[in-house]
């Protein structure tokens, strides 16, 4: 696992706090990195549908991790629009 998914699934809820503040992810991206992980490789449907969001919310906390440099998305070579999600090596 990389730094920031450790340092996730390694501490309780209450040390989250220091984790949003280090990294700085809100508590709603903490839980977007979760399922990314946990549903490495998955497109980003079933990650919605796991986090019980719409699609379009979800495309928009992607666009600002992976902005932040925290998942990847990988266009799938199926489909045009189809997309999987990877967590990214944080250094």
């Amino acid at each position: 696992m990389y730094p920031l998914n450790q340092c996730i699934f390694n501490n309780p809820i209450a040390k989250k706090i220091n984790v949003c503040k280090k990294y700085n992810v809100s508590n709603k991206e903490i839980h977007v990195i979760e399922k990314v992980v946990k549903y490495n490789n998955s497109s980003m449907s079933i990650v919605a549908e796991a986090l019980k969001i719409t699609r379009g919310s979800f495309t928009i906390a992607i666009k600002t991790l992976e902005r932040k440099g925290y998942v990847k998305r990988i266009k799938s070579e199926i489909g045009f629009s189809k997309h999987s999600l990877s967590s990214s090596p944080l250094n």
